[in-house]
């Protein structure tokens, strides 16, 4: 029989929070570990324990040596810059990098400079989050004088008549190329995926529970090994009921559904879900009648069934999808386009439930936005950022017309 548990794993969050812990005791510890953010931690600790290699050869596949070293360069070394124009035409600040790089230069859109404007009056630093209205922000704005300051700022006066100041290490992060944003992604944006098939069996990714639950940098490693293959197996947890929610809670927080927080998976005579029958199980993905499934399950066997039968089987559902695109694209685009609807009936220790979702041709299903919370990191060429801009700025004047916006005071 299995425990199941349905957990929403924070990554981020639990990165953050265990900075002070892990990064503590090691050579690149700041003193000041509130403005140490996660993007040097990760770059850091990914050089430190992974540069050369050995631990684990799958996950170190994921960072060629090469690539590792040059995304480590510029963090060791002052960066300065080899020349800057501003074209106004294409509305770009053009920046080239004093480096070893051929052509290391970045382009920045002034809308996006300018939105993301980092001093006290746009921007809150505790919450990282931005505080100017976006119907403040003016889509042509222009810069009216460029000067580069000390300690490698640059200083750029908008037309506007607003001010802003960005350190060099910040707008290196950032850089719309294509090849910046290749690099940035493995190790400060999200790691690079790797796609497995059966070759996987003979080094399966693999930590102990008793290291998950005491050392936080075998924590750390375990969610980023996840956000890689998309599976890890944990060995040496006790059989009992509780280990799920104990590592659950270590990370994150449990996604309650309608068979509750956590729930057993074994045979029974009359099974009300296909999952407690005898037979076989197919391979499937869990609750895809859920509009927002868990990010994450975790699965415990505490009894193994001895005699035949019984065994595990998992696909990377993702790698095979990109091999049918690639050998069969007709089929792929009818997998993609075709509708399908899902639906889960009945009744599961007393507890009754009629779960179905329905798509549907054109409808909107969800909208993400907020503008204080939104990325300045942005994986876009400079023409489509541009364009962004242009129709957000229509979408935002909408919603806030009188024709479809409301207002009034709560009582209470």
């Amino acid at each position: 029989k299995y425990l199941k548990s349905n957990s929403n794993m924070m990554f981020n969050k639990f990165l953050r929070k265990s900075l002070q812990i892990v990064c503590e005791g090691n050579k690149f510890f700041h003193q000041n570990c509130s403005t140490f953010t996660l993007t040097t931690f990760r770059k850091k600790f990914l050089a430190q324990k992974y540069l050369g290699g050995k631990e684990n050869r799958y996950f170190s596949n994921t960072f060629s040596a090469d690539r590792r070293r040059k995304s480590f360069e510029d963090f060791d070394r002052k960066i300065s810059l080899k020349n800057l124009s501003i074209n106004q035409k294409e509305k770009v600040l053009q920046i080239e990098w004093d480096s070893e790089r051929e052509n290391d230069h970045h382009l920045f859109p002034f809308v996006w400079l300018r939105d993301h404007c980092q001093c006290n009056q746009c921007f809150h630093p505790v919450s990282r989050s931005r505080t100017m209205l976006f119907d403040q922000l003016q889509l042509h704005v222009l810069p009216t004088h460029v000067e580069i300051a000390e300690n490698s700022v640059l200083k750029i006066t908008w037309s506007d008549g607003h001010c802003s100041q960005y350190t060099f290490q910040w707008l290196k992060e950032r850089g719309f190329t294509t090849k910046a944003n290749e690099l940035k992604r493995p190790t400060t944006y999200k790691l690079n995926k790797v796609y497995w098939g059966s070759e996987i069996l003979e080094n399966i990714p693999t930590v102990k529970f008793y290291d998950l639950m005491t050392d936080d940098c075998a924590l750390l490693t375990w969610l980023q090994q996840l956000e890689v293959f998309g599976f890890v197996l944990i060995s040496n947890a006790p059989a009992e009921y509780g280990q799920v929610r104990q590592l659950t809670e270590r990370v994150g927080f449990i996604k309650k559904t309608h068979y509750g927080a956590e729930f057993s998976v074994k045979a029974k005579p009359d099974p009300s879900n296909v999952a407690y029958s005898s037979g076989p199980l197919q391979l499937h993905t869990d609750l895809p009648y859920y509009e927002y499934k868990p990010g994450l399950q975790l699965i415990h066997c505490i009894v193994q069934f001895k005699g035949e039968g019984g065994e595990s089987q998992i696909a990377d559902a993702s790698h095979v999808a990109r091999e049918l695109k690639k050998n069969n694209p007709d089929m792929f685009k009818v997998l993609s386009e075709t509708l399908v609807d899902w639906c889960d009936v009945g009744s599961d220790e007393g507890r009754e439930f009629f779960k179905v979702f329905q798509n549907s041709n054109g409808e909107i299903k969800r909208i993400n936005y907020s503008h204080p919370q939104r990325d300045s990191f942005f994986n876009v060429d400079v023409k489509t950022a541009v364009k962004w801009y242009e129709a957000m700025k229509t979408y935002q004047d909408m919603l806030y017309d009188s024709k479809y916006c409301i207002q009034f005071k709560m009582t209470p």
